[in-house]
Order: structure tokens, then C-alpha cells, then sequence
């Protein structure tokens, strides 16, 4: 498993997905089977998507505008060690017998 997260390169828009960034996100998760989501964001757009959050979900603003996200943080390069400091610890709890016997209740 990959342990690193690396920013993908710009791709035409995904078919068949709102342009509404909180109904996008809403269908994506669907898509995915998704239980929870992580949306990082820095423009007035994405607040639809941060409204859209409940649960388990994280809503994280990049910059210092005003937001309804529950987190903040000071950018880009801040949001890809966020990801990559989760992505490692998610992937210790995985390897882990605590996972293990959590995921099997």
C-alpha cells in the first residue's frame, strides 16, 4: 500500500457528477460506498459541500475566509501533510490487531 499522498493532475470534469460541489459530493460518496468524507476546500463553492457535511465527515477551509467548516487550514501544502500524516496513521490502525477485532464488531 502506498503510503505517500501526491496532488493528481487536472482532469476533465467527471461525467454524469453535479457541478454543484455539495451535490457532487453527495453522489460521489454514494458512488463510493463512502461512510464518511474529508473535504478540504478554499473558494466560496466548496461551502455548499462543507453545508452538505454530517457525521463522521470533516470539513477542512484552506485560508482564512469565512466558512460554516468545522476545521481550519493555512494551505495547500498544509492540507497534502494532513493527508499524508492520516494516510499514515490509517494505514498503522489497519496493520493493527486493534483494527482487526474493531472492523470485526
Amino acid at each position: 500500500m502506498q503510503t505517500g499522498v501526491s496532488q493528481a493532475p487536472r482532469r476533465a470534469p467527471a461525467r454524469n457528477v453535479p457541478a454543484d460541489e455539495g451535490r457532487a459530493l453527495d453522489v460521489l460518496r454514494h458512488r463510493a460506498g463512502a461512510t464518511a468524507a474529508v473535504f478540504p476546500g478554499d473558494g466560496a463553492a466548496d461551502e455548499k459541500a462543507f453545508a452538505q457535511l454530517s457525521g463522521k465527515d470533516v470539513g477542512i477551509r484552506v485560508g482564512a475566509d469565512d466558512t460554516v467548516a468545522a476545521h481550519r487550514i493555512e494551505d495547500i501544502a498544509m492540507v497534502v501533510a494532513t493527508c499524508t500524516a492520516s494516510l499514515e496513521h490509517r494505514t498503522a490502525w489497519l496493520s493493527s490487531g486493534f483494527a482487526r477485532t474493531a472492523l470485526a464488531e
